[in-house]
């Protein structure tokens, strides 16, 4: 079963077999796939070449073919003219045959069904569906008569242009192709014949003539151009993997999108090649060519746009080939290209960004949230705005000005965390006596005029706290996987003084609060004048595998020491310590992205298997 990420039941599948093509089964490919190999039939069979034409009961097209075929047919034969399927949906098709003085098919031959050549191709999808649907059912009816008739048992389906190497519309052949073959397996006493015909010439129509009459061992023939083909259905020789892992510097593409393979946590992080072009900037947007990316924790944010779009859902991380774009929130780069409206920043520039983005080697941005390095240095190496954010909505738009020197406590697990470094800088140049304590009940917090509590949060100790505070403002910022669900009040609170404000860092990271505040924040990061204060925040390479990486990889993005980085300038490097970053790509591009294409197959269109 599925659920959604409440537990309610979405979809539940039974009597369901899930089988998963991948890496690590990819020897089995080729019992899953097949393919039709076409091969022509240069020396018909002897009698055929000017064929005695069988007695036929005709399901006739409104193309104009079995108009055409009729010359070559048998004189006896019957022809039931072409009823749109939909309006024969309340009718027995014994009726139909009734209506043509039609009693039982023991008089014929066989049977020629040309009733799926309607083309389909400017109707909506409702009218298609509906249309195939019709058809399908009225052959089913068909083939349960010929199924109880007591002569020879033959259905003849002909189709128009529906194969490889012809197809151009859509119709309901390529239904009934997938529905022969299946029913072909199960009704073994019936004999069927599938014949695709490329048009109405002349030629074809000698050629169709010759078709029909072909013997049991012809069963799926195509006609192009007056000549006949065999169609021999043969399984995919397996000449593709699923990806091509090589470590040449991803700098020699034109665009990649950086990836994981877990949507949770940065695993396997990894380049893939995009086929789009970059368009060109808008008037008010920039290229940016990005350098550094900040691993942040999905504690913080999401790790990549599966979470970001879809939540905490279920994925099959085991068996999946393809990675999960990589989220970056946090990064670096510099400027390519700019808009015409654009005057805060030119080609060349380096800036540094907080601003939830799909993370490709070049990104598209509005130029209002562009941070020049240049005016804010630290930011070049260690692009972490968002605690910059972070730190503005609470001192600026939450906490009241400090006045005489009031006292700021800032409650966190990790003392020397980057975060709690960055709260505890900018508040002091506010006028904040700040104090920083751990998740444990002290004195300080009686003496305190306003509490910032920093993930991840116990609300048990927010409200001892608060019962046992002389602070009228307390700040509560809740991860990204904490919820609140009593209407944003800390359970257990007495005092009606103290006002709560209940932060919810996903409502600070939303794409319009940061535009809207990005040219504020910026004015005030450079007025604290960072270069003269002793703020440091060390930084930990991602791509190194060392012990005290590792343990920062696994570090949330509230509490680490050190902000882990993907130095992308640093992996392209000669002599770099940095690992290279790999580069997934195919070996050969199944698809174009200029493309229409038609899946075709079995009723349900996924494939002759």
């Amino acid at each position: 079963g599925f659920t959604d990420t409440k537990g309610a039941l979405i979809a539940e599948l039974k009597n369901v077999r899930i089988t998963f093509l991948g890496k690590q089964n990819s020897a089995e490919l080729n019992d899953y796939f097949y393919q039709n190999n076409w091969e022509e039939i240069v020396n018909l069979p002897k009698g055929i070449v000017h064929p005695s034409a069988p007695k036929s009961l005709v399901f006739a097209d409104n193309c104009g073919i079995a108009g055409s075929l009729q010359r070559y047919l048998h004189k006896q034969s019957s022809y039931i003219p072409y009823q749109e399927p939909k309006t024969l949906m309340g009718t027995e098709i014994t009726q139909v045959l009734w209506q043509h003085n039609i009693s039982d098919l023991n008089s014929f031959d066989e049977v020629l069904f040309m009733w799926g050549m309607q083309n389909l191709t400017d109707q909506n999808s409702k009218a298609v569906v509906e249309h195939i649907s019709s058809c399908c059912e009225i052959y089913r009816q068909i083939l349960q008569l010929v199924q109880g008739k007591k002569s020879t048992k033959s259905v003849r389906t002909i189709t128009f242009r529906i194969s490889e190497n012809t197809v151009d519309q859509i119709t309901a052949g390529f239904a009934l192709w997938g529905m022969t073959r299946s029913c072909a397996a199960e009704l073994q006493e019936v004999t069927f014949h599938l014949i695709d015909i490329s048009s109405a010439i002349d030629a074809d129509i000698r050629a169709l003539a010759n078709a029909i009459t072909l013997p049991d061992n012809y069963p799926e023939v195509m006609i192009r151009r007056g000549k006949l083909y065999l169609s021999h259905i043969t399984r995919i020789p397996n000449k593709l993997s699923d990806n091509v892992h090589s470590t040449v510097p991803y700098s020699g593409f034109e665009n990649v999108s950086f990836q994981t393979l877990d949507p949770y946590k940065v695993v396997n992080f990894h380049a893939t090649p995009q086929q789009e072009k970059v368009n060109e900037p808008t008037k008010q947007t920039v290229h940016i060519k990005i350098d550094t990316i900040c691993i942040h924790s999905s504690d913080y944010f999401p790790i990549s746009v599966s979470e970001m779009n879809f939540g905490r859902t279920m994925y099959w991380n085991k068996s999946m080939t393809e990675g999960h774009k990589l989220l970056a929130l946090d990064f670096s780069g510099t400027v390519t290209a700019v808009g015409s409206d654009v005057k805060t920043c030119k080609i060349g520039d380096h800036v540094a960004v907080c601003y939830p983005v799909a993370a490709f080697s070049t990104v598209t941005l509005s130029a209002s949230v562009c941070y020049k390095s240049s005016k804010i240095p630290m930011l070049k190496q260690t692009p972490c705005v968002s605690y910059f954010v972070l730190a503005w909505e609470i001192l600026h738009n939450i906490l009241p000005h400090a006045k005489y020197h009031k006292r700021l406590l800032i409650v966190s697990m990790a003392p020397e965390s980057c975060l709690t470094k960055v709260l505890s800088m900018a508040a002091n140049g506010l006028g904040w006596r700040v104090q920083i304590e751990s998740h444990d009940f002290s004195p300080a917090f009686a003496h305190s005029d306003a509490l910032i509590f920093l993930p991840p949060i116990n609300t048990s100790l927010v409200a001892t706290s608060v019962n046992n505070s002389s602070a009228k403002h307390v700040v509560v910022l809740f991860d990204n996987n904490q919820t609140l669900h009593t209407s944003q009040n800390i359970p257990g609170c007495e005092k009606d003084n103290v006002y709560v404000h209940v932060l919810l860092v996903a409502n600070i990271f939303q794409k319009g609060y940061l535009t809207k505040s990005a040219r504020d924040i910026y004015k005030w990061m450079r007025s604290m004048h960072l270069e003269r204060k002793q703020l440091d925040l060390p930084k930990a390479d991602f791509q190194q595998v060392i012990p005290d990486v590792d343990e920062c990889r696994a570090e949330s993005y509230f509490t680490c020491k050190a902000v882990s980085i993907v130095d992308l300038k640093s992996t392209q490097a000669p002599n770099s310590r940095m690992s290279q970053i790999q580069v997934y790509h195919s070996q050969k591009q199944l698809f174009r992205s200029d493309a229409a294409y038609i899946v075709t197959g079995g009723l349900t269109g996924l494939g002759f298997h």
